[in-house]
């Protein structure tokens, strides 16, 4: 699947509180960080830039699969 390229940082920081039982526990300056324990804990940085880069958004998306334990397809599912 391609990436979109006009995804914005407020977008993943929703669509992963929604859809994937992350939560917001602080904000350092425009990084929004974001920390869910199921199935393990896992603790991410997620910019509030507008459109994210691509390298940024590759490196969330790859992190939250591995910790969630899924692909990128589904991650990106309604996104």
């Amino acid at each position: 699947m391609r990436l979109p390229r006009d995804v914005s940082g407020d977008q993943v920081i929703s669509h992963l509180c929604r859809n994937w039982d992350y939560k917001q526990v602080s904000q350092v300056g425009s990084h929004v960080i974001l920390v869910t324990d199921s199935p393990t804990h896992h603790r991410i940085p997620v910019p509030r830039h507008r459109p994210l880069g691509i390298g940024i958004f590759k490196t969330i998306l790859r992190e939250v699969c591995e910790a969630k334990k899924i692909t990128q397809d589904v991650l990106l599912r309604n996104l």
